[in-house]
């Protein structure tokens, strides 16, 4: 980065940032998609914009929902990781 004068150093900045929030966006939307498919799409799920397709958000919304079984909660938490990596895919990205 130092080899980078500040006009172009913005521009990495934005760049950067744009990745990350596609990167954020994308790991929501890929681990709602996966554990909706693993549970093969339960009416109990919420978020369901048309067919099988979930909001990007509906996750958050599902691990806060104490009425759903106690074996949907393990799946949510099995996920987890997969979408913290996925996260780390914008920061990366940027790194390299």
């Amino acid at each position: 980065m130092d080899g980078i004068d500040e006009k172009d150093r913005m521009k990495f900045f934005g760049i950067c940032i744009v990745l990350c929030m596609a990167a954020y966006l994308a790991a929501k939307w890929l681990t709602t998609q996966m554990i909706a498919g693993e549970l093969a799409y339960p009416e109990a799920l919420s978020g369901q914009m048309f067919g099988h397709v979930y909001q990007p958000f509906a996750i958050d919304a599902w691990r806060k929902d104490g009425e759903l079984p106690l074996e949907m909660h393990r799946i949510f938490r099995r996920y987890g990781l997969m979408e913290w990596m996925l996260y780390m895919t914008g920061p990366l990205a940027c790194y390299c």
